[in-house]
């Protein structure tokens, strides 16, 4: 599953050739970075990624690709109760 956020109404062009039927909300979104343990994820990425550019590339940056890239692996299997109702959610 490939996470490609969308604003209601928009398909995502974070993720160009995934529709909408791929991408999840930003309210969904929203509510995964009320978890402490995503925010400290995000901040290992951007410590990591910051490391490899030589420079901070900020915390804005770094929940961005995190989100993109790692948050429905966690989700999967951190809250598989949630994942699996938001792809139930998506199908209809």
């Amino acid at each position: 599953m490939i996470i490609c956020y969308t604003y209601p109404g928009k398909e995502s062009s974070q993720c160009p050739g995934h529709g909408k039927e791929d991408a999840m909300k930003i309210s969904d979104l929203r509510e995964l970075l009320k978890d402490k343990r995503v925010i400290q994820e995000i901040s290992k990425h951007l410590w990591i990624e910051s490391q490899k550019a030589g420079y901070s590339i900020g915390f804005e940056r770094a929940t961005d690709e995190w989100l993109r890239l790692y948050a429905a692996e966690w989700m999967k299997y951190h809250n598989p109760e949630k994942y699996n109702m938001l792809k139930d959610k998506k199908r209809r």
